[in-house]
């Protein structure tokens, strides 16, 4: 019985776990410095943003804006390297993404205005922004700091990564361990049963809304250091992309589920199966159906499994 526990609880890293000695047996590319290399580049942005939507899921709350957000903390972010430096760049551009956060927060948590109206909006605007900024082209960065901290590495894993792991650990803790965590459960499990327990649901939402943002912010300037430039189209796909990770990593759309773990073990599956595709030269137009169909059972799935817990 503790063995099934063990295999339910830890299924989606299994399952990982399954499809790398797969791959490992059947395409020995993959088992080389470069290959692996590329899955770290691939899972620390997205990985990132990915933990961005796993927050505000958290609270019941679907950010469908990350992909915009994501596109102008980018641009930003290229813009202000040569001016204030990598560091001052980065902290800007997760500041900006931070305010359209709150903004976010306030409009549905005070406001009370629809939800997916406002993200809507929010994307749409965002994006705006990041194209008007960028000049409806691409920002190019050159600086010599920049290209150092982008292509700093221990052996094949970037040292980007490792930041990514710090930020998995920290986000783990705090809902796990704190106070501020449990509170965030609470109001995606029941804003109305949370306010009845003395929690100010309004105020965790904006916060949470807030810290999405801002992480998403973070995984914009990630992608820039992967990438050297930045442009506001950038994020176009990202909701496709990372809403599957976040499912699989254990959150719903209804609140009150998620974990930063979980939403690594989901990347950690999608950014295999993209390696998987192009290992065996799957055209592209193939790769975007292929992401569509999971997406698409995914929210089948999750729908089916919340009326069961109604039956229940």
């Amino acid at each position: 019985m503790v063995m099934k526990d063990v295999i339910k609880k830890n299924k989606m890293w299994l399952v990982g776990i399954v499809m790398i000695l797969l791959l490992a047996v059947t395409r020995p590319s993959f088992r080389t410095s470069y290959n692996i290399n590329g899955i770290f580049l691939s899972m620390t942005p997205n990985g990132v943003v990915a933990m961005g939507l796993m927050i505000s899921l958290l609270v019941g709350k679907i950010n469908i804006a990350i992909g915009s957000i994501m596109s102008m903390a980018a641009v930003i972010f290229a813009l202000m390297v040569p001016r204030v430096g990598v560091f001052g760049a980065a902290v800007i551009a997760v500041l900006c993404a931070a305010a359209v956060g709150v903004l976010h927060g306030y409009l549905i948590a005070y406001l009370r205005l629809n939800a997916w109206l406002v993200a809507m909006a929010l994307m749409l605007s965002v994006k705006g922004v990041a194209i008007q900024l960028a000049g409806s082209g691409s920002v190019q960065i050159q600086d010599a700091l920049f290209s150092r901290v982008s292509e700093a590495s221990l052996g094949p894993i970037p040292a980007s990564f490792f930041l990514y792991i710090l930020l998995v650990i920290a986000v783990d803790y705090v809902l796990l361990k704190t106070q501020f965590g449990r509170n965030l459960f609470a109001v995606g499990g029941s804003e109305e049963v949370a306010a009845a327990c003395g929690i100010n649901a309004k105020w965790l939402t904006l916060i949470a809304m807030t810290l999405s943002a801002a992480v998403t912010g973070l995984g914009g300037v990630l992608l820039t250091t992967r990438l050297y430039s930045a442009n506001g189209n950038m994020g176009t796909s990202t909701v496709m992309t990372c809403l599957p990770m976040v499912i699989l990593g254990g959150s719903t759309f209804t609140g009150g589920k998620g974990s930063a773990k979980g939403t690594v073990a989901g990347c950690l599956i999608i950014v295999l199966i993209t390696t998987f595709m192009n290992l065996f030269n799957i055209y592209i137009h193939v790769q975007t159906m292929v992401q569509g169909f999971i997406l698409l059972a995914i929210l089948i799935s999750d729908k089916y499994f919340a009326n069961k817990k109604i039956k229940v």
